[in-house]
C-alpha cells in the first residue's frame, strides 16, 4: 500500500528503505532474470558481452552501491 505521499516501494521503518513490495518486485526480477535475458537477447553477439570486466551484469544479484549489479536499488 502507499503512504500519504504515493510511495510504493518505500518503508520508512526498514533498514534499507524497501517495502515489501519492493522486495517482492526485485526478487521476481533476479528469480526470472534467466527467462527475460532469452527474450531479450536472443542472439549470440548478445551474450558475448556477458563477461567479466563489461558493464553488463554477469552474475544475478543486486546492491545498494555497486554500478555492475544486475539489480540496483538506490535510495532518493
Amino acid at each position: 500500500m502507499a503512504d500519504k505521499d504515493g510511495k510504493v516501494l518505500y518503508d520508512p521503518d526498514d533498514e534499507m528503505g524497501l517495502s515489501n513490495c519492493c522486495k517482492t518486485m526485485d526478487y521476481g526480477i533476479l528469480r526470472h532474470s534467466k527467462s527475460f535475458c532469452a527474450i531479450t537477447n536472443p542472439t549470440v553477439n548478445s551474450y558475448k558481452r556477458l563477461v567479466p570486466g563489461y558493464e553488463a551484469p554477469c552474475y544475478v544479484s543486486w546492491s545498494e552501491q555497486n554500478r555492475s549489479v544486475m539489480v540496483r536499488i538506490q535510495q532518493l
